[in-house]
């Protein structure tokens, strides 16, 4: 087996950072689809979906739900198969939103020492985007009191009775922080189906932000805002129809600093991010693989990660374990 080599020996100013779900994972592992089909409240009918196709994987059930109704709607199917679609789509995406809410560990859980860990390694990047719906990156630099070194671009337009909104004329005003984005929404994030505003729930009144039904039952104008669709072109329609999501992803495309990615396969479902990275100039990609698997897979993945890129940009691989936000000492449970 080819040996990796450690992340702290590649040349690169690394200043931009992306995140996928290897990252939370290696903090719990109660963020794998294992654990969240274990927890998840599935009709029937999307149980033996899932057994059909031996998968765990929600988006891998989400895009062949998302194929059938094409096909049906193609081929003129009755609106009763249709609608018996829609319904189970519609079911396993929230059956999929209540099983990361409740699989979340609690902030209390995670020991200060961890949350520290994490806020000094996203500090050390201009720009940190996250497909991942969790609240880790989010706890580790609120918790640390690192938010005036931080920005997510969520505000109150200067009034104090505001609820924390997204705002496109604001982004020019937290210039010079690290920038956290979520490229895929998240727990705490919602948008106004009304009016189409992306806002941020908080931590309020000793409640924990986990603690959300009741919030969206007294404000049912509002909607989590989870970017959970099957395959990377009903991902890609989601995020435009949000102006947060859109300019997240508008400005990974952007970027043109050396690049981590860091805990994140680069599946076929995440096509978009892809693209959006391809698309931006010629630089050093640095992307992490776990150890273990044999020679020739190894060999065969670090092949088709190369080749999801053009050859203008330098493509290198590291050992996830060396890299501080992969070392073991972060796991809790």
């Amino acid at each position: 087996m080819t040996t990796l080599p450690h992340f702290a020996t590649l040349p690169g100013d690394w200043n931009t950072l992306f995140l996928g779900n290897g990252t939370s994972i290696n903090i719990c592992t109660g963020f794998s689809y294992n654990s969240l089909y274990e927890e998840a409240d599935l009709s029937t009918a999307a149980a033996q979906l899932f057994a059909e196709f031996d998968t765990t994987n929600f988006e891998l059930v989400l895009q062949l739900l998302g194929a059938a109704r094409r096909v049906s709607a193609t081929l003129g199917s009755p609106r009763n198969g249709q609608r018996l679609i829609d319904a189970e789509y519609a079911n396993i995406r929230e059956a999929l939103f209540a099983a990361v809410n409740a699989t979340h560990i609690r902030h209390d859980e995670i020991p200060e020492t961890t949350l520290r860990a994490i806020a000094g390694e996203l500090l050390n990047y201009r720009r940190v985007f996250t497909t991942n719906y969790d609240l880790l990156g989010y706890w580790s630099l609120m918790t640390c009191r690192q938010r005036v070194k931080v920005t997510d671009f969520f505000s109150r337009g200067g009034d104090r009775n505001q609820p924390l909104t997204f705002d496109l004329t604001t982004p020019a005003r937290f210039l010079g922080r690290t920038q956290l984005l979520h490229l895929h929404g998240g727990l705490h994030l919602w948008q106004d189906e009304r009016t189409g505003t992306t806002g941020k729930w908080e931590h309020e009144d000793g409640g924990r932000l986990l603690d959300l039904e009741k919030r969206y039952l007294d404000h049912p104008e509002r909607q989590a805002l989870l970017v959970s669709e099957g395959s990377s072109a009903d991902k890609l329609r989601a995020i435009r129809r949000s102006d947060y999501l859109s300019f997240a992803l508008r400005q990974l495309a952007l970027d043109h600093h050396d690049l981590v990615i860091f805990g994140s396969s680069l599946s076929p479902h995440d096509q978009h991010i892809v693209d959006a990275i391809d698309s931006g100039p010629a630089r050093r990609i640095a992307i992490s693989m776990r150890t273990g698997a044999g020679a020739r897979r190894q060999q065969r993945r670090i092949a088709e990660l190369t080749d999801l890129f053009h050859d203008r940009h330098h493509i290198m691989f590291f050992d996830a374990a060396t890299h501080p936000l992969g070392h073991r000492h972060l796991n809790v449970r």
